[in-house]
């Protein structure tokens, strides 16, 4: 019983996940960048100093993360 419960609890936890990349990929472009948010290609080291500095806020980081899976 407590195998089943335990597969339930994370069963809901992806489909969690898989909601918040389904919401983000309907906005796509479109979705506001956090302020701080770098234009790429990095081109110096400043600016990979100062992305590093971004993605240590955890906002900004999710963010990031949740663009990559746009991107993949």
């Amino acid at each position: 019983m407590v195998k089943q419960e335990q597969q339930i609890a994370r069963e809901k936890i992806i489909e969690a996940k898989i909601d918040k990349v389904l919401d983000f990929v309907r906005v796509g472009n479109n979705a506001t960048k956090p302020a701080g948010w770098p234009s790429f290609p990095l081109l110096d080291r400043t600016a990979h100093l100062e992305f590093e500095i971004f993605l240590n806020d955890r906002e900004s980081y999710d963010f990031a993360v949740s663009i990559c899976l746009v991107y993949r």
